[in-house]
């Protein structure tokens, strides 16, 4: 009969070949693939102009404020500012 344990044990070098190098960031290093991104800040600071030039930037590959896109990302952008 098997230990039914969810344990399972690896020798060091069987996890570092199994290990995969980590996503470029979209923005680096502000932001990551898998990450969501929220902005706030008093009224008229200019959050929405900025959230717009950033997903722009990793839209099209180009760069914002000094952050650059490698590629251009798909981007979800959402407001919930207004009703």
């Amino acid at each position: 009969m098997e230990n039914p344990s969810f344990l399972n044990i690896r020798p060091a070098s069987a996890l570092v070949e199994a290990a995969r190098e980590p996503e470029p960031f979209i923005l680096d290093p502000i932001l990551s693939p898998g990450t969501a991104a929220l902005i706030y800040g008093p009224t008229g600071v200019g959050k929405s102009f900025a959230a717009l030039g950033l997903a722009l930037a990793a839209a099209s590959g180009g760069s914002f404020l000094g952050w650059t896109a490698p590629r251009p990302y798909n981007v979800l952008y959402l407001d919930g500012e207004m009703s």
